[in-house]
């Protein structure tokens, strides 16, 4: 996403000698989606589901789906029977 915004909407290889020196005002950004609640990972897990850039923010703390993998993995999980 990120080297796409820089190559494509930036024009860094085609138009521009120096990207890093384009204001940020001509950036245009998604608002991050801001979660109030304590979700649990399924219910955060199907938010950024349907978001084209998955990304979530809770208590100033920016999850992402890489996030949920190491939740996943980490021993200290419970696991749940049906």
């Amino acid at each position: 996403i990120i080297l796409q915004k820089i190559t494509d909407e930036l024009k860094c290889l085609k138009e521009t000698q120096d990207f890093l020196k384009i204001p940020v005002t001509d950036f245009v950004l998604e608002d991050a989606k801001i979660i109030k609640d304590d979700l649990n990972v399924e219910q955060i897990s199907k938010i950024m589901y349907e978001m084209p850039h998955p990304c979530v923010m809770y208590n100033e703390k920016i999850i992402t789906p890489w996030d949920i993998c190491l939740i996943l993995l980490s021993e200290q999980i419970k696991q749940f029977e049906s």
